[in-house]
This record gives structure tokens, C-alpha cells and sequence, in this order.
């Protein structure tokens, strides 16, 4: 954790009064701040798991590790803990610790059967490389007369809402008469949306007699809306 420097914290206290001092002190924090800030990083890049991407490409240039272009922080540190410290003989109690490693604890699932040579691995790795090195690992670990399979599943919870509307869309109707009567009905029943949008009415006649009826149940809405009637003429 870096800490803030204040140099003025540690001056005697009868020369705290002095401002001269006080601002003496303040003057040279920023110089003082930047050294313990370096520190700081030096102390971090001598452990894997704390480094930033100078330290660890350090460690990388070690083992002879080229990362991809696409590789985060977070994966380069993860596939230099999977490398590091191997030893032989590998063992299936080694293999464990090195899935630890790589997968997290337990998160991961082994099914085993030596008395046919077989073996199923299911693993759940989401960053960048990480199944790049999981293959780096089994092959290194895995007895060759060993038939290996492997998946990999990333478990993805996804939250959204979806309106869907279904309805009478843009119905015109033009009528030239001098008796005009006519009933309209819109029924409808949709567990989305039910609706009349934009619908345009235009009716020219001497005798009007018009019943228009709009029935409609939905759980989201069901709604008239921009409707327009223009009657030339005398009821």
C-alpha cells in the first residue's frame, strides 16, 4: 500500500510553529512521494501475484514466456503462477494444485478412470490465455497413454427486458358514399402487446353513422394512439 508522505509530520514540534519550516517541508513531499512511490513498485514486481507489466515480464523473460498481444495483466500473471515452481515426478495430487492455481480452487471438475486409461476435465476460464495455458499444462502433466478429454465452460448470467409489441399498423381507409355505415372492430389478446397505432380514418358522405369498437388485454399495454378522423360532409 502506498502511503502519503508528509514531511511535516515529523518535525520537531517547537519548530512546527515556524512557518518558514512548514513550508519547507511541504515543498519537497512531492520528491519524497515519487521515491516512495518507486519503492513501492520495486517491493511489488519481487512477488508474481503483486506485479505490474514491467515486473512481470520479468518473470516471463525467466521462463521464456512470449505473451500475446491480446493478453491482459491478469492473464500474464496467471500463466507464470502455472509455470512456476514445476517439478517432477508430476503426480495427480500435483495436478490438483496446478488446476488450483490456474482454475481457482475447486472450480473445476475431474471425473478419473484409470482402470481405462481415461480422463475428463471440465474447467471454467474466462480470461485471456488461460486455455492457451491449460493445454501448456496437460500436456506437460498428463502421461501420454492417457486418453484426455477436456471442455471448457463459461457460465454467463445474462439480465434484460425485451418489449415486443403486436397490433394494426398503419391502416388507412378512404370512403366516397352518401350512405355510409359501417362498425369497426379491433379485438385482440396478446401476452406481449396488443394496440391500434397510427391509423387515419378519412370519410366523405352526406349520412354518417360510424361505430368503431377497440377491445384489447395485454400484460405490457394496449393503447390507441395517433389516431385522426376528418369527416367532409353532414351527419
Amino acid at each position: 500500500m502506498i502511503r502519503t508522505v508528509k514531511l511535516e509530520n515529523y518535525l520537531p514540534l517547537y519548530i512546527q510553529e515556524y512557518r518558514e519550516m512548514w513550508k519547507l517541508m511541504q515543498a519537497e513531499n512531492p520528491e519524497f512521494q515519487l521515491a516512495n512511490n518507486e519503492t513501492e513498485k520495486i517491493k511489488n514486481n519481487l512477488f508474481i501475484e503483486t506485479c505490474d507489466e514491467k515486473g512481470i515480464s520479468r518473470f516471463e523473460s525467466i521462463m521464456g514466456i512470449f505473451p500475446l498481444d491480446t493478453d491482459t495483466l491478469e492473464s500474464r500473471i496467471s500463466r507464470v503462477l502455472t509455470r512456476w515452481n514445476e517439478k517432477l515426478p508430476y503426480t495427480y495430487f500435483y495436478l490438483l494444485s496446478k488446476l488450483n492455481s490456474l482454475c481457482g480452487v475447486n472450480n473445476y471438475e475431474i471425473v478419473k478412470r484409470f482402470n481405462k486409461y481415461e480422463m475428463d476435465i471440465t474447467t471454467h476460464l474466462e480470461l485471456s490465455g488461460q486455455v492457451e495455458e491449460l493445454d501448456y499444462l496437460l500436456n506437460s502433466v498428463i502421461p501420454a497413454n492417457i486418453l484426455l478429454k477436456v471442455n471448457n465452460k463459461v457460465n454467463i448470467e445474462t439480465k434484460g427486458e425485451s418489449n415486443i409489441a403486436t397490433g394494426l399498423v398503419f391502416c388507412n381507409s378512404f370512403s366516397l358514399s352518401d350512405n355510409f355505415k359501417e362498425d369497426f372492430i379491433a379485438n385482440t389478446e396478446d401476452c406481449f402487446a396488443g394496440a391500434v397505432i397510427n391509423t387515419i380514418k378519412i370519410n366523405i358522405t352526406d349520412n354518417f353513422n360510424d361505430n368503431i369498437n377497440i377491445i384489447g388485454n395485454s400484460n405490457i399495454g394496449s393503447i390507441l394512439s395517433v389516431c385522426e378522423n376528418l369527416v367532409i360532409g353532414k351527419e
